[in-house]
Parts: C-alpha cells; sequence; structure tokens
C-alpha cells in the first residue's frame, strides 16, 4: 500500500508517493490536476492521501475525494507538544516540517529552516515541545520588494545571481556596485540574519540540529556555520509521518 502526499505550497505544489517510509516518486507542479494525479492513482496502490496546505480550502480542489484524506494541522496527533499562542493558525507546512526534522534528528531538540517564499524558523527543544519561532520575507520577496518600490533598481534573482557568478563563497558586506549591493542587502543579510538566529538557539540549546528545506537552501547550506542536514523533501516526510502516525488503513 502506497500514500499519496501532496504540500500545496505559496508559489508550488509538490505531489509525491510514499512506499514503506521510502519517497518513490516527486513530482512538482503549478496546480493540481487529472493528468497528474491520474497515472499516480492507476499507477499505485494508494490507500490514502495525506495534505499539506497554505491558505484557504479551495485550493484542494482536485483532490481524489473517495480516498481517506488527512490534512496536517495542529489538531492531529503529533510527536511532540505545542507551545504556541495560536496553535490554530500555525502553517501546515511549518507543522509537516518540524515532524519531519523531529523524526529524522532522533527526537532531540532540532531547528527547521524552510527557505521559500517566506522563510520560516521552527524550534522544537528538548523536551519535545514545538515553541514557535520566526516567519522571515524569503529571498526573491525582497529582491521584487526593492524593485517594486523604488525607481532605479533592477529586479534581480538568486538563481541569475548563481548563474552569473555573482554569488559569494562568504558573506560580504561590501557592494561594490548597485547590482553587488542589492545582492549583499538580500543574499547576504539573510544569511547573516540566519546565522545570528541559529547562535542564539544553540545557546539555548547546545545540542540543537539544524535542518534545511525550501528552493533557496541550496544557497544557504554552505554559507551557515553549522553542521546542516539539507533535506528538500522535508515537508512531503512530514505529511508521509503525520499518516502513519494518525491513520491505520
Amino acid at each position: 500500500m502506497a500514500h499519496l502526499l501532496i504540500d500545496i505550497g505559496n508559489t508550488s505544489t509538490k505531489v509525491a508517493v510514499s512506499r514503506n517510509g521510502r519517497l518513490c516518486h516527486r513530482q512538482k507542479c503549478t496546480e493540481l490536476t487529472d493528468e497528474i494525479l491520474k497515472p499516480l492513482l492507476d499507477g499505485y496502490d494508494i490507500s490514502c492521501v495525506g495534505v499539506s496546505v497554505v491558505g484557504d480550502a479551495s485550493r484542494l480542489v482536485g483532490l481524489p475525494v473517495s480516498l481517506p484524506c488527512l490534512r496536517v494541522s495542529s489538531g492531529i496527533k503529533l510527536p511532540f507538544t505545542i507551545a504556541y499562542d495560536s496553535p490554530q493558525t500555525l502553517g501546515a507546512d511549518r507543522l509537516a516540517a518540524s515532524v519531519a526534522a523531529y523524526a529524522l534528528g532522533g527526537g532531540g531538540a532540532c531547528l527547521v529552516i524552510d527557505a521559500g517564499t517566506c522563510i520560516t524558523i521552527d524550534y522544537i527543544d528538548g523536551g519535545a515541545c514545538y515553541r514557535g519561532g520566526a516567519i522571515l520575507p524569503g529571498m526573491d520577496m525582497k529582491f521584487r520588494a526593492l524593485h517594486n518600490f523604488t525607481a532605479n533598481l533592477p529586479l534581480l534573482d538568486i538563481e541569475t545571481l548563481s548563474e552569473a557568478s555573482d554569488m559569494p563563497s562568504s558573506v560580504s558586506i561590501l557592494g561594490g556596485s548597485t547590482r553587488d549591493s542589492i545582492r549583499v542587502g538580500v543574499i547576504d543579510a539573510t544569511v547573516l540574519a540566519l546565522q545570528g538566529f541559529l547562535d542564539r538557539y544553540k545557546a539555548m540549546e547546545p545540542s540543537l540540529r539544524l535542518f534545511l528545506t525550501g528552493g533557496a537552501a541550496p544557497w544557504l547550506e554552505n554559507a551557515l556555520d553549522t553542521e546542516v542536514c539539507h533535506e528538500p523533501d522535508l515537508v512531503l516526510i512530514g505529511i508521509d509521518k503525520c499518516l502513519e502516525d494518525n491513520c491505520k488503513f
């Protein structure tokens, strides 16, 4: 039996199939369609569906309604308690990534940085308690803001900078041109901010393990001064773990 896993994020949707805790199919799309779902439903013996969705329920249109479905939320069984003032507003993607990190880390203290449209930081302490974290603008969001709200600043993006070899091997604070100053103000400042958060969390929990995911994770992995577990499928793994812990099919 297999699980169908769906991660509906701010910018894109990821679909995967899991067998015995292992992802055997992954696909990225802009929206769920029959062309994407039908081959999976026909090709795998899928017993249930797990979903993490950012936003309202209207984004769930297209789900195979005939199968049992679990939607990740603070109301389901989780491997940790939640100390968050508004658990009902806690993003499903943040919860799923935290569940995966906690499992992959063997149940110890962990920090999750998801560098997507927004950059989220989530902290689970050594006492198996989700304590919250932070939400920062993602790097592409910062690039667009600088371009959209000024008269003369060009629109840059992290992939173009990487292709042009404008990505430094270490954090810099000196931008020698407008283009370079934007890079420093977005990429290097993001690294400095995340390193600052990481240092403060490690002061509270020295054994903390860092898990990194999201589209910008490859550019952050080597920039942070700590051992990093980079797992691109962290949210999907967490959805699958939630299915295992909550459903028996």
